[in-house]
């Protein structure tokens, strides 16, 4: 019973962060779709590389 409620706890505090997750690699995608700009490439490496580091934390703290 006190894991149940251990594991609904850690889900209820990942879900913003997955939210948060889930927009900056849908920014990414739109950011390298909008344009064949260098500069826009870059800008969708380095929210993709932030998406990727918060889904890198969210696998070493659980």
């Amino acid at each position: 019973m006190l894991s149940f409620f251990r594991k609904q706890f850690l889900e209820d505090r990942i879900k913003p962060i997955l939210f948060l997750q889930v927009i900056l690699l849908i920014c990414a995608i739109i950011v390298y779709l909008q344009t064949y700009n260098k500069v826009n490439y870059f800008y969708s490496g380095i929210l993709n590389i932030i998406a990727g580091v918060i889904f890198l934390l969210n696998g070493i703290e659980i």
